[in-house]
């Protein structure tokens, strides 16, 4: 299974029968799928893909942070950079959507009234 990039930026899991986006959503397959750029190679399932997406290329995300207080705001950018803080500060990070492009992801958390990282 290949991590290939959506037209709108957004990185999606090729099973090599459907297409999924990382919180499991199907997509429909158009015929030009096949010819999305591959940006991460070698994911064996969707659950390995949810536990340690970084460890399959794309490495940028937009989700919210969530304080131990119940606070949220949301956040886009590294995926790494946005864990350090995360477990530096006992907050949580769900991500909603991961992007091959540090500055998309930037963007769609600014479009939301989030933070870009």
């Amino acid at each position: 299974m290949n991590l290939i990039q959506h037209p709108t930026g957004e990185v999606v899991l090729d099973t090599g029968y459907k297409l999924l986006t990382f919180d499991g959503t199907p997509l429909q397959r158009p015929t030009a799928a096949s010819e999305w750029p591959v940006v991460g190679t070698g994911v064996k399932c969707l659950f390995d893909w949810q536990r340690d997406a970084g460890s399959y290329g794309p490495h940028y995300a937009v989700g919210t942070v969530i304080h131990e207080d119940g606070n949220t705001f949301v956040a886009g950018g590294s995926l790494v950079f946005i864990n350090a803080w995360c477990n530096e500060r006992g907050a949580i990070f769900q991500m909603a959507r991961l992007f091959s492009d540090r500055n998309e992801a930037r963007r769609r958390a600014e479009e939301r009234g989030g933070v870009a990282w």
